[in-house]
């Protein structure tokens, strides 16, 4: 079953000014404090996040790496809709590129904290079953195929209709999205759900700059 999960709109200011190296008394600094509630505005107006999660028995054709000495595969998304892309496209046309630039980092951090705030819930509910979780996996890292996207959207959606689909490359559409998995058993050492810096290849992100 596909458990769809409630987040909060999340952000962390002070956090966000961090990330983009924003110091003060900067003209850049300074003009991101004055647009930023515009922003947060239109980010609220537009993201519409979706979260959800399947908890299923890991049977052989799922053909994910990394979980078979698990008895369940815990598959994860996360998404917003493609409303964002198409206002973050039209302050560029309009050359807003600053504002842009700003509303799309912003859309990925709260992106990224629904991610987080779904994963507790998740990670609750492996508790309560008696269950303990792998590491994340994530198509894209650590050697693991991109296809892989193709396997754990075909689990989601064998069970609901979620509005996302995967290119001919298996990029994800819409663009700002995420999907993931965990492996679930009783008699493995238990990991957290936190996305792990230290192992993503992807070390320009900024989400591991800061804490």
């Amino acid at each position: 079953m596909v458990v769809f999960t409630q987040t909060e709109f999340i952000y962390d200011k002070d956090r966000i000014f961090r990330q983009l190296h924003l110091k003060e008394n900067e003209n850049a600094t300074k003009y991101t404090h004055q647009v930023f509630p515009k922003l947060i505005k239109l980010a609220k107006e537009n993201l519409k996040i979706t979260t959800c999660y399947s908890i299923r028995k890991n049977i052989t054709h799922l053909n994910l790496p990394n979980i078979d000495c698990c008895k369940y595969v815990v598959s994860c998304f996360c998404s917003c809709s493609n409303k964002i892309n198409e206002v973050i496209e039209d302050l560029i046309q309009k050359n807003e590129f600053l504002d842009g630039f700003l509303l799309n980092h912003i859309s990925n951090e709260i992106l990224f904290n629904a991610s987080n705030q779904m994963n507790t819930q998740l990670e609750n509910t492996i508790n309560y079953l008696g269950l303990r979780l792998t590491k994340r996996h994530s198509p894209g890292e650590n050697n693991i195929d991109l296809q892989v996207q193709e396997n754990i959207l075909r689990n989601l959606k064998d069970e609901t209709n979620l509005e996302v689909s995967l290119t001919e490359n298996y990029m994800l559409e819409p663009e700002k999205s995420m999907l993931y998995y965990f492996g679930a058993d009783s008699q493995i050492e238990s990991h957290s759900t936190k996305h792990d810096c230290k192992t993503c290849d992807s070390i320009n992100c900024p989400h591991r700059l800061v804490d």
